[in-house]
């Protein structure tokens, strides 16, 4: 193929070969660019960036969108020249270019996104009636440096952004791998990107890439390689902006409660995919002595099976590696391992780029398998004494780049979370875990600045990210409503609200001018939008509901509450005869727009004429939630309203309670009348019950709700057959993975799991 430069396609007499990893044949040539050529390129990049400068953001969008639309058409193309020029498996090299498609239409979507703030200037003492506001302008032009071991999809995180930004990019694509980005090139100008926003020029980094990285007209870089590359190229790139993705020799701590069955299966996946060359396999596995011996038997058998081949091969597990002195530098390096008193327990075997999968035993810190990056497919196992020692010998190393942890325990995993040293931190999840929408970069050696599909370029300085994945079993009682919260919740708290009328009200604390107790909760920030069941029918003239929902709604949120009346009395001595219910909803209306500042009240009588049945009753709640899509379900006790004499009073609060609460963790509660109605379920990040115990506490579903439906069902296991029971667990699990689906959410991501283990029968009930 030719490269790209000024605007046109050109070639050169003296070229460099594309060789098969696998074969070692050349199969294409590619121009080998001169310093000439460097100059010719960034000269044309600033003519490009003052046109893309000028692009507005819809058009960059549109571009962006369209490109990701023709890489999908011709997805098989791009995943046959990954796997030829690269050599991993053709399963993976479909997985990157789905992932590139992921990560040009995220761009896309951010370029329509890109905005200033404004800053209140009277803050400081003298300024009066004055404020600033920022704005975003392109850098001008981008230098793109990428690797070979994902030659499509590490393009895209960088010329995606920058495009979508409105700036100019010189790609500078791997010397092994020129083709996947060429072809990339070919697909942004076909999608409408003007000719002189990009150009693309292949040749030897060590020949070209000083001149690139040199250029004063170059005023951002952004390269992922080496730690060895990217100090020199930081050392010639003067002041300029600079984002380093590096190397790294990734830890995974597998504490003594951890499945190891699940274990050795992460650990095989995440050391191997690729050959080993992803800069966040998992290369240092540190195991608690108790289940270290344990952890090598689970290890051995997985690894013989992980087959290396052809990678065209559908059968073939894991390619060649990308250069034969590569595969020798690996198995160098478990030679020295062994030589030092190490142990080979699985693979060690090398035919030319071809290395087995291998498992290193009894492995110290002194080795290089240990001290190094590999970029190869082994892993170095050893054993630690408690999570101190743990920590410290994950720490023990020049890279921070990702880490990860098996464990139930949630306090060793939040040990891990605040004291290991690394950029990427992932609970219950190998470190080769990575979705490309999330911020990605490391600590000491292994860069700086963070990199992700933003093209908003937010530097961070030592930021961290956690990523929480699936934990069998509590994580803790008062979990955060979410990471996409908009303004501060006043809770904790003190207020004082004036209820107009009510003397009493739940345990005989509702008193009027009652100046209320902080609300310990470790909610900080609101939801956007919030749904208050209420069981009591004057609730909004001024009960513990009404005030729930006014500081929620003085927090920004967006609130509605659900009314659930019974058929036995209106509000204050109205009666709900067709008159008195009238001035019931008018009374309540006005309350709520008037006092609580809330956006609805919607009724639901149960008893006495609209809703006998409590079937349909529960529906209803559950259609009205869905209908108001609320992330946060709070709710009044009805176990505790004991003030009202009248029984139905409480059985309508309980089955309304009950039927939020339910949607809240699953909509299988109601499996059918969601089905007949045509909704879909919505994520609700959190259900939480006030007034479980005393008023001032807050109960998360997490917790009260979900142990009461475990004992009804431990009540219920033993009446039921073993053919009953295993269709209940398809149907849960089947259900959970298709709100996922429809949430665009997947299983893992979207749910968390909690297990009962009531005797011999496992439930599973489903907690968002």
């Amino acid at each position: 193929m030719r490269m790209y430069i000024c605007g046109e396609w050109v070639d050169r007499d003296d070229k460099m070969p594309v060789i098969n990893p696998f074969d070692q044949t050349a199969f294409d040539t590619v121009p080998r660019g001169s310093a000439a050529d460097v100059e010719a390129a960034i000269a044309s990049a600033v003519r490009g960036a003052a046109v893309m400068g000028k692009l507005p953001a819809h058009r960059r969008y549109t571009i962006l969108k369209r490109a990701a639309d023709l890489m999908d058409e011709r997805a098989d193309d791009l995943a046959e020249t990954i796997t030829r020029e690269e050599g991993k498996v053709i399963a993976e090299g479909r997985t990157e270019v789905q992932r590139a498609i992921q990560t040009i239409t995220l761009s896309a979507e951010e370029a329509k996104r890109l905005h200033g703030e404004t800053i209140p200037l009277d803050a400081a003492p003298g300024v009066v009636s004055q404020f600033g506001f920022t704005v975003r302008v392109p850098v001008g032009v981008v230098a793109a440096i990428a690797p070979f071991n994902f030659p499509l999809n590490l393009v895209c995180h960088k010329v995606g952004p920058a495009l979508a930004a409105g700036n100019a990019v010189i790609l500078k694509p791997a010397g092994d791998t020129p083709l996947s980005a060429l072809k990339l090139t070919e697909i942004l100008l076909e999608a409408g990107l003007p000719e002189e926003a990009i150009q693309t020029i292949t040749g030897s980094g060590a020949e070209i890439g000083d001149a690139i990285t040199g250029s004063s007209d170059v005023r951002k870089i952004t390269f992922t390689g080496s730690m060895e590359v990217g100090d020199r190229i930081c050392r010639n790139a003067g002041i300029k902006k600079v984002t380093m993705e590096l190397g790294s020799n990734s830890p995974l701590i597998i504490m003594s409660d951890a499945d190891i069955e699940k274990v050795a299966a992460a650990t095989v996946s995440s050391s191997f995919s690729n050959a080993g060359q992803v800069c966040i396999s998992t290369q240092r596995v540190f195991a608690a002595r108790t289940i270290y011996a344990d952890l090598l038997d689970a290890l051995v058998k997985p690894t013989q099976e992980f087959s290396v081949g052809n990678p065209f091969d559908e059968d073939v597990k894991m390619g060649p590696m990308i250069r034969q002195n590569d595969a020798e530098r690996v198995e160098s390096w478990i030679a020295e391992a062994v030589g030092q008193g190490a142990r080979v327990i699985a693979g060690g075997d090398r035919q030319g780029t071809l290395h087995t999968a291998t498992v290193i035993a009894d492995a110290r810190p002194e080795m290089l398998i240990s001290r190094e990056e590999l970029f190869g497919p082994a892993v170095a196992v050893s054993a630690f004494d408690d999570i101190d020692d743990a920590i410290a010998k994950a720490n023990d190393t020049r890279f921070g780049l990702s880490a990860g942890i098996f464990t139930q325990n949630v306090d060793w995993a939040m040990r891990f979370a605040l004291e290991v040293h690394s950029g990427n931190l992932h609970i219950n999840s190998s470190p080769q875990w990575r979705a490309d929408v999330m911020p990605y970069g490391g600590l000491k050696d292994s860069g700086m600045d963070r990199g992700n599909d933003r093209a908003k370029d937010r530097s961070v300085p030592h930021g961290r990210l956690v990523q929480r994945a699936v934990i069998p079993g509590f994580a803790g009682t008062q979990a955060d409503v979410g990471a996409n919260n908009h303004s501060p919740l006043p809770i904790p708290i003190q207020r004082r609200y004036n209820m107009t009328s009510r003397p009493h009200g739940i345990d005989g604390w509702g008193y009027p001018n009652q100046e209320y107790a902080p609300v310990p909760r470790v909610m900080t920030q609101a939801p956007r939008s919030a749904v208050v069941v209420t069981p009591h029918p004057d609730d909004a003239e001024g009960g513990c509901g009404a005030t729930m929902a006014k500081w929620i709604a003085e927090a920004g949120t967006k609130v509605v509450i659900l009314m659930c009346t019974n058929g036995n009395k209106g509000t204050g001595d109205r009666s709900l005869t067709p008159e008195g219910l009238a001035a019931t909803r008018e009374v309540e209306q006005q309350n709520a727009a008037n006092v609580l500042g809330v956006s609805e009240v919607v009724f639901l009588r149960y008893g006495d004429g609209e809703l006998e049945d409590t079937h349909e009753y529960r529906g209803q709640v559950v259609r009205e939630i869905r209908r108001h899509k609320p992330e946060v379900i709070f709710g009044i006790d009805p176990y505790r309203v004991t003030s009202h004499t009248h029984r139905d009073h409480r059985h309508s609060g309980q089955a309304a309670l009950d039927a939020a609460f339910s949607y809240a963790w699953s909509w299988l509660d109601f499996p059918e009348q969601i089905k007949e109605e045509g909704l879909e379920p919505h994520m609700v990040r959190e259900a939480l019950l006030w007034g479980s115990e005393r008023p001032d506490t807050f109960v998360s579903i997490t917790e009260e709700h979900i142990l009461q439906k475990a004992e009804a069902l431990s009540k219920h296991a033993s009446q039921i057959s073993a053919r009953t029971r295993s269709q209940r667990l398809d149907r849960m699990t089947e259900g959970c993975r298709l709100q996922g689906e429809r949430c665009g959410v997947p299983y893992a991501e979207g749910f968390r799991r909690i297990e009962f283990n009531l005797g011999s029968d496992e439930w599973w009930l489903l907690n968002r």
